[in-house]
């Protein structure tokens, strides 16, 4: 099992002290995960990320070996001129660990249709990689009363995938009445961190498939336990279990831009 949306660092609003990517690495093992998509939790908050996304590559670095696959997912505000510099340094510094970026536009405050983003989502298709975007990071009802962050509206997604239907786009964040919006939009996959029901598998799979979903557990803001068993929740077939467990994972980050993508 792979876990597509994770962060490193502290989140302030859940009181919850950074865990080392060591500590996070033993933690997971004990659920049989083995690999994990990183992004920097201070990134979201901090006014410009780089730093936070510097010390993100040495952690996944650090954190990387043969019996677990970490990949960097490093947060771009591309609002902030200098956005593509930031870019150029992610790829350079983090080289082959960063397979996709992350934009979490509702808390930098811009709109999916910033010329910006759809520069930011070129770029990531000339280099292979995916874009991932952060709809919220919270539940809204457990916002703090003076930071109430509006989510990213799907339609305003489903927008940007239109406009580039050969970028592999990662929804992270996503409730389970959400998902519907993106069933006809091929190129745009969900993690399941905030997916909920009573039939959680059979209903995500009736929005949008086995092959778009992804095991995410939002750790260290939600916790890993409950995400992690997901995929074996309802009663299903073992071919889908591996799909959302590790092999959508190893899809959507492939390690090369040449590496099998989804048919579009």
């Amino acid at each position: 099992m792979r876990d597509a949306s994770a962060f490193l660092g502290a989140w302030p609003f859940v009181g919850v002290p950074a865990t080392s990517i060591g500590e996070l690495i033993a933690e997971y093992r004990t659920f049989g995960i083995d690999g994990a998509a990183f992004s920097p939790a201070e990134a979201v908050l901090q006014p410009e990320p780089m730093l936070a996304n510097r010390r993100l590559f040495a952690q996944v670095a650090d954190g990387a070996s043969g019996a677990f696959r970490g990949v960097a997912v490093p947060i771009l505000n591309p609002s902030l001129p200098g956005w593509d510099g930031h870019l150029a340094e992610c790829l350079a510094d983090g080289g082959a660990l960063v397979r996709a970026v992350k934009i979490v536009s509702g808390y930098h405050d811009y709109a999916l249709d910033l010329p910006a983003v759809d520069l930011l989502a070129r770029r990531c298709l000339e280099q292979g990689l995916g874009l991932c975007v952060q709809v919220r990071m919270e539940d809204e009802r457990m916002h703090h009363a003076r930071m109430p962050v509006p989510r990213v509206d799907p339609a305003a997604v489903v927008a940007l995938a239109k406009r580039h239907p050969h970028l592999p786009l990662l929804v992270c964040g996503s409730y389970m009445a959400e998902l519907g919006a993106y069933r006809d939009s091929p190129n745009v996959w969900a993690e399941l961190s905030f997916v909920e029901s009573g039939f959680l598998l059979h209903d995500a799979l009736g929005h949008m498939g086995a092959d778009r979903l992804l095991v995410g557990t939002h750790t260290p803001i939600h916790m890993i336990a409950p995400n992690a068993a997901k995929p074996t929740e309802d009663r299903c077939d073992a071919a889908i279990v591996a799909r959302l467990s590790g092999e959508n994972f190893d899809r959507f980050f492939a390690p090369s831009p040449t590496a099998a993508r989804p048919a579009r």
